[in-house]
């Protein structure tokens, strides 16, 4: 038997810095699963990041074929799928869009898609392996007591490796992401965390700090790798389980690591337990430099003036950061893009941030801001544009023109080296049209005031 797992193309939407960067890891760690699970089974692992829509298609041979899908993907998984049912293959689609609409894919889809998978991938592929035909399978167990960690050998490990350093040159590190642990205690706690938030994981698990240390040793040792990120929502939400992780640290492995955490989660304490990683990096959800557009996004905690004071906070310990920022949150106005704006070169002239993700916001499905969204206007198809999305949400929750949100976006990401962001429209003549609104503008250094 032969299982095909794909990450299909991005297509437009590849014109930021981690476009290629990283392996897919739950693919990675599914296929990893099938060879300690079953040997005799042939897996091939084809990740869109490299190669054509074309190729992947031309290369579809699989009993079963196995799709990965988010809203960008989701139209070119249909097309994969389509032409894997012509062949004969059985189709399982998975991913953070299958977890967040699987009824309506399936009514849709139902004679092309053979299952869908909500929550995490390993134990049904197994199951189907072993010839389960079930429509929906339902797995929120991530499976950290049972799962081997991902075998990296099972891509095209350097060709990562290439690209992260293409994407970011000043850096200087062979660089690949982990999850250290999945879910988020706030969306727990808040019934549903923050307004655009879509991750599917319904259950807050920590991995194992032996386990998480033994994958890292494999990385470092075998890999040459001497920079983490974690992708995990937040690695400080826990802090006992990362006083764990610490506490576990072998002498001998010092790589550097980059992780991500809410505004609320940093203080002194947290931060020395970040440094003895060591970490010289933190992603931080900064949303907006306005109050009341930031209370809107349902961060739990903070404040645009406190994000500034632990931006000198964490200069103090010597830490980089991201700062992430979303415009269009409800209420979002000129006035308060020009609040967020000024927000963002204060933070800039604090810490000179080399990396900048921007966005507006896009009611993904799963998360709160879709539901809203259909509240308001009927949605019962499973293809959905994403700038079409962000047209809708702007027209019935903000009260600006659609495209100066877009400006101001480009404005934002004008300040980093390296840009993050989900636009197909990302060209270097919106970034020129950047340059000059901030030069003519005399918008640096003391121009702007603490918010």
């Amino acid at each position: 038997m032969k299982i095909q797992l794909i990450q299909p193309t991005t297509g437009e939407y590849r014109s930021n810095s981690r476009s290629g960067s990283y392996p897919p890891l739950g693919l990675v760690s599914i296929a990893t699963f099938i060879n300690q699970e079953c040997p005799d089974v042939d897996v091939e692992i084809i990740d869109g990041e490299f190669v054509t829509e074309d190729e992947i298609i031309s290369r579809l041979d699989g009993d079963v074929v196995g799709l990965n899908s988010n809203t960008i993907t989701y139209p070119q998984a249909i097309k994969i799928a389509t032409i894997a049912k012509e062949r004969g293959s059985k189709v399982i689609l998975g991913g953070v869009y299958a977890s967040a609409i699987p009824e309506l894919i399936l009514r849709h889809r139902h004679d092309i898609i053979d299952s869908v998978v909500v929550g995490y991938g390993e134990k049904p592929m197994i199951e189907v392996i072993r010839g389960s035909t079930e429509r929906l399978v339902i797995n929120h167990n991530p499976g950290f007591n049972f799962l081997p960690y991902p075998d990296r050998s099972l891509v095209g490990f350097e060709n990562y490796i290439d690209v992260f350093q293409q994407n970011h040159p000043t850096w200087n590190y062979r660089a690949t992401n982990i999850f250290t642990n999945v879910g988020c205690e706030w969306r727990e706690k808040s019934n549903g965390g923050c307004i655009f938030c879509s991750r599917s994981g319904l259950v807050t698990a920590y991995r194992n700090p032996e386990k998480v240390w033994e994958e890292i040793r494999d990385l470092v040792e075998n890999y040459n790798v001497d920079y983490l990120i974690d992708f995990s929502d937040t690695t400080m939400q826990n802090i006992d389980w990362l006083a764990e992780v610490v506490k576990a640290k072998p002498k001998n492995l010092n790589p550097e690591w980059h992780i991500f955490a809410r505004i609320d989660e940093i203080n002194r304490y947290s931060l020395e337990l970040a440094k003895a990683l060591p970490c010289n990096h933190i992603f931080i959800g900064i949303e907006s430099g306005d109050p009341n557009v930031y209370k809107a996004a349902r961060k739990g905690g903070g404040s645009p003036k406190e994000i500034l004071q632990v931006a000198k906070l964490l200069q103090e310990y010597d830490i980089e950061i991201t700062p992430s920022y979303v415009i269009g949150l409800p209420g979002e106005s000129e006035e308060s893009l020009r609040s967020t704006l000024e927000h963002a070169h204060r933070l800039h002239e604090i810490t000179g941030f080399e990396e900048v993700f921007c966005c507006q916001l896009i009611p993904f499905p799963g998360s709160l801001s879709f539901n809203m969204l259909r509240g308001k206007v009927s949605i019962d198809s499973d293809v959905l544009d994403i700038e079409f999305l962000k047209k809708l949400w702007a027209e019935n929750f903000c009260v600006i023109d659609f495209e100066l949100m877009k400006e101001y976006t480009y404005r934002i990401l004008e300040l980093g080296k390296y840009k993050i962001t989900i636009s197909k429209n990302l060209h270097p003549e919106h970034l020129i049209l950047a340059n000059q609104f901030n030069s003519e503008n005399e918008i640096a250094g003391n121009a702007f005031t603490c918010v």
